[in-house]
């Protein structure tokens, strides 16, 4: 059996790229021993056979009260000496190197794959290039501001891009065209005949800047001019928190029309009953909300960016916003609240995109290629 060590060092425990993890590990540790090392652990934790976790320290990524002054001194040196970036990695992020180090020679780890960014894992990448490994590095997002590479000098790295337009992004640093692009999969049952809540619509993901969460209240204000009884949800965690509480009182905003839900681990249990799921997003790697809700029945509303390009066929299972405006999202809104065999037919549409484009059984097949394939 394969052994897989699979790296996470997002920032905090609550990202797409960890629940993303977490489907692909449980997906395949039927046939693979996967092991999994976080620097900062995530609110669920894949379970299954052949599946080992393990908490690492990361100066730079780990919470703690030191990683913010760390930060800055890291990208501050990073930029005074960019050519020597794997030094300034070494000294930062020695003890997760160390903890790799164990694991791969305690458990004969295979391969190890990273499952960030290939900028952010690049201290990784370089550490193990000439070890007796196998390098498989995730690209699941388009932050690529400042990037600088040092890991791939032999062209020992083999690369999955999360989308066409992430794997066009990433090579114009890389330099590099190689490496597969493998969308996320649909990890939940499709689930067509559920009960709908009318004029319902959500934001699910982290609270954090760029995810157009304000411009989404700005336009429910709107919304409820034309639809008093329309009901916002909003679906996650993050920094932002305390700032939409104080946005949302600020504008006086009906306290029984909006619902800041927090994080949940099964937010199905909502999207079952909510009508359009919105991600209004500036940059999204993939969107794997999107597939998610479409399950449930939501009807997908999101911006031109990233993998969302690969999920949204315009005006066939879903809407495209052409800017993260109050007005575009309130406009696309209002299109489908007014025509309900609209919202039918994309329902429609996305469980025949489902089962066509992001089948398991299909991405379980090419990572197990690839696995056997380096090995």
């Amino acid at each position: 059996m394969i052994k897989v060590l699979f790296t996470e060092t997002g920032d905090t425990g609550l990202g797409g790229s960890y629940h993303s993890l977490k489907n692909l590990v449980e997906l395949i540790s039927d046939e693979v021993e996967c092991h999994v090392l976080y620097s900062n652990k995530p609110e669920v934790l894949p379970e299954g056979v052949n599946i080992y976790t393990y908490d690492g320290y990361d100066l730079i990524t780990t919470k703690s009260i030191c990683r913010t002054l760390a930060n800055k001194i890291y990208f501050k040196l990073l930029s005074l000496f960019p050519k020597s970036k794997r030094t300034i990695d070494l000294i930062f992020r020695r003890s997760f190197l160390r903890e790799i180090d164990k694991l791969i020679t305690k458990k004969n780890i295979d391969i190890v794959h990273t499952n960030n960014q290939p900028f952010r894992d690049d201290f990784i990448l370089k550490d193990n290039q000439n070890k007796n490994v196998r390098l498989v590095a995730h690209a699941r997002t388009e932050n690529i501001k400042g990037a600088i590479i040092t890991h791939d000098s032999n062209g020992s790295v083999n690369y999955i891009f999360v989308s066409s337009s992430v794997k066009k992004l990433w090579n114009t640093v890389l330099n590099n065209s190689r490496g597969m692009v493998l969308n996320n999969f649909l990890a939940s049952d499709i689930k067509r005949d559920n009960c709908k809540e009318e004029y319902s619509y959500c934001y699910l993901g982290r609270l954090i800047e760029g995810k157009g969460i304000f411009e989404l209240i700005q336009a429910h204000v709107e919304i409820l001019k034309k639809f008093p009884k329309a009901k916002l949800y909003i679906i996650g965690d993050g920094v932002l928190k305390n700032t939409i509480e104080n946005k949302i009182r600020e504008m006086e905003v009906p306290l029984e029309s909006i619902e800041l839900v927090g994080f949940i681990k099964d937010p199905q249990s909502y999207l079952r009953r909510i009508e359009v799921l919105v991600l209004p997003s500036k940059k999204e790697g993939f969107g794997r909300v999107l597939i998610e809700g479409m399950a449930q029945g939501c009807v997908a509303i999101g911006t031109r960016t990233g993998g969302i390009q690969d999920i949204i066929i315009d005006e066939e299972n879903g809407l495209f916003l052409e800017s993260v405006t109050p007005y575009e999202i309130e406009e696309k809104l209002i299109k489908l609240f007014l025509n309900k065999d609209l919202l039918a037919k994309y329902r429609k549409n996305a469980y025949g995109l489902l089962e066509e484009k992001f089948s398991s059984s299909k991405y379980k097949r090419k990572i197990l290629s690839l696995y056997m394939e380096i090995t």
